[in-house]
């Protein structure tokens, strides 16, 4: 929550001059690409213990509004849909199959000798509407423009459920409750723009553990990572 009432502090403090500034002189556009999440955090090892933790790709797009406060530096609020969370491949024994069973309550009896020597995917599921709040520094330049950002933003969930796949036989959970409901971290990047046209790689990192353990319980340090390619196109 101290996290949540600082990036609206910062949010009324940088958007709040920005309501007097000259409409012609604010540059709008749409941008979308892919991502690769993972999780990052002292507990990510415990997880690689248990199986080979790998990137889950998805899709990242929305808009943004980039207002000049130089001729270098522009402040640029965006509003975007982010994917994020993780995939695991889990190799499937006797052993692990019996505490799954006890897990879930049920009996696997006969079918452990086929399910053993087989893998179990788990992809965690969490999606985001993202408000990034970035300072962005564009070189001076002809033709095609180079520019670095950095900010902070917030992260409010909008979906998350873990999918479990062996055998060419899957299903969804949702995680009840298990995910916050927000994510604030840092997204740093840079890109090109030419004309209207711009390319750029980022790189958001998680500033707190997305899961939210009932009271009394530890929590893992597990944080959002994500890597994008984005392309946009500026009005």
């Amino acid at each position: 929550m101290k996290y949540l009432s600082r990036f609206l502090a910062l949010f009324c403090l940088l958007v709040a001059p920005v309501a007097a500034w000259p409409a012609d002189e604010i540059q709008f556009g749409v941008k979308g690409g892919v991502s690769w999440a993972k999780f990052s955090g002292d507990d990510v090892r415990e997880l690689g213990a248990v199986g080979k933790l790998e990137y889950r790709t998805g899709l990242t797009f929305g808009g943004f509004a980039c207002i000049p406060l130089s001729e270098s530096i522009s402040f640029q609020p965006e509003l975007l849909f982010h994917r994020k969370g993780a995939r695991e491949v889990i190799p499937l024994n006797e052993e692990n199959l019996a505490d799954l069973a006890e897990l879930v309550g049920q009996d696997l009896g006969e079918l452990i000798p086929y399910l053993a020597g087989t893998d179990m995917e788990l992809t965690a599921k969490l999606d985001y509407l993202e408000i990034p709040l970035l300072v962005r520094f564009t070189l001076p330049a002809s033709g095609m423009a180079p520019y670095f950002f950095a900010g902070p933003y917030l992260g409010l969930s909008v979906g998350s459920r873990v999918a479990v796949e062996s055998m060419g036989v899957g299903l969804e959970i949702l995680t009840g409750g298990l995910i916050r409901d927000t994510d604030l971290g840092a997204v740093f990047g840079a890109g090109v723009q030419t004309g209207r046209f711009l390319l750029e790689a980022r790189y958001a990192l998680g500033m707190a553990s997305c899961v939210e353990l009932p009271a009394g319980a530890e929590e893992p340090d597990l944080q959002n990572k994500v890597f994008g390619i984005l392309a946009g196109v500026a009005f």
